[in-house]
């Protein structure tokens, strides 16, 4: 339904990020009009993902393969409490994210 958690983590991985979101059922908002049935969803379903690879290959198509975002280097200035007050246990446990940033 949203792309919230899946964009945070992203950004706290920091991996270059973007989303397609493509409707299956536009009558769920709503209360009165037609009832939506599975096979109503997944042929939308089926129309989505011939959309979206048709999106995805003109996209390819303009993207380059190396860009200057910043994305890569997202949490450098995150982090502003000092290393030395984190528990091991804690900062172990970020080492993936933050362990590059010898600052943080």
């Amino acid at each position: 339904m949203t792309a919230m958690p899946e964009t945070r983590l992203a950004r706290e991985a920091e991996l270059c990020y973007a989303s397609l979101p493509l409707v299956t059922d536009h009558h769920c908002w709503h209360g009165d009009g037609e009832s939506v049935g599975a096979d109503l969803v997944l042929a939308q379903m089926a129309k989505n993902a011939f959309a979206a690879r048709q999106a995805l290959a003109s996209l390819l198509q303009i993207v380059p393969d190396t860009h200057g975002c910043a994305c890569g280097e997202a949490l450098a200035t995150a982090v502003i409490t000092s290393r030395a007050t984190v528990p091991a246990v804690v900062r172990d446990g970020l080492d993936l994210l933050i362990g590059k940033y010898p600052s943080c």
